[in-house]
C-alpha cells in the first residue's frame, strides 16, 4: 500500500521537475547496427591499441544527427529541431554545423577499456554543445583534471559505430547522440 502511495506521488511531481518541456517529433530514420562488446585484456596493450584504431577507422566522413535523448528530465529519444550536421576527420578533430552554421569544434582522444571503445571530448566553442564529461571548458570537471592524464579514460563517454551508425553517449547527463552516415560529396 505504501509503495502505491509513493508511485502515486511521484507521477503527480514529476511533470512539476520537467516544467516547459515541449513535445518532441521521433527519431529520423537510420539502420540500427549491432554492436558486439570486444574483450580484450587489459594488460594486452597491443591489442587494445589495435582495436582502438580499426574502430577509430569507421569515424571520418559527414554525419547528419538523427536522435536526441535522455538528459536530466527523462527526455524521450527525438529528432533534432534543426538539421545537424557533424564532420568527423582521421584524428578525431570534429566540427557540427547546425543549420549551416559553425556550432562548435571538438577534439576526440579514444581509449580502450573494459571491451568499450571510451573517449573524452575537448570542445574548442563556449557553451559547450555535446556536454560530455570532463571538458576544460567544464568548471566542474575539477581543477586535478587533465585530457592527457593516465587515468583520463576511466570517464565513461562510450563511442559505438558501425559503417553507417555512430552512437555517442555520456553518462554524466545521460545524453546520447545517434548520427547516420551522410553520402561523400
Amino acid at each position: 500500500m505504501r509503495s502505491r502511495r509513493w508511485i502515486f506521488i511521484y507521477i503527480l511531481v514529476a511533470p512539476v521537475f520537467c516544467w516547459g518541456q515541449r513535445l518532441q517529433s521521433p527519431p529520423l530514420p537510420y539502420k540500427v547496427c549491432q554492436f558486439d562488446r570486444i574483450w580484450v585484456a587489459e594488460t594486452d596493450s597491443v591489442r587494445r591499441q589495435l582495436v582502438t584504431d580499426s574502430l577509430a577507422r569507421l569515424l571520418p566522413g559527414r554525419w547528419q544527427l538523427v536522435e536526441m535523448g535522455a538528459g536530466a528530465c527523462f527526455v524521450a529519444a527525438h529528432a533534432p529541431d534543426r538539421y545537424t550536421e557533424m564532420v568527423l576527420t582521421d584524428q578525431g578533430k570534429g566540427t557540427v554545423y547546425q543549420g549551416g552554421e559553425l556550432l562548435t569544434t571538438f577534439q576526440l582522444s579514444f581509449h580502450f577499456y573494459w571491451g568499450q571503445l571510451r573517449f573524452i571530448m575537448e570542445e574548442t566553442r563556449a557553451p559547450a554543445y555535446f556536454d560530455f564529461f570532463p571538458s576544460f571548458l567544464d568548471e566542474r570537471a575539477g581543477r586535478y583534471y587533465k585530457p592527457d592524464s593516465p587515468y583520463a579514460h576511466v570517464y565513461k563517454n562510450t563511442i559505438l559505430v558501425c559503417e553507417e551508425t555512430l552512437v555517442m553517449y555520456g553518462p554524466r547527463t545521460g545524453l546520447s547522440f545517434v548520427f547516420k552516415r551522410l553520402p561523400s560529396p
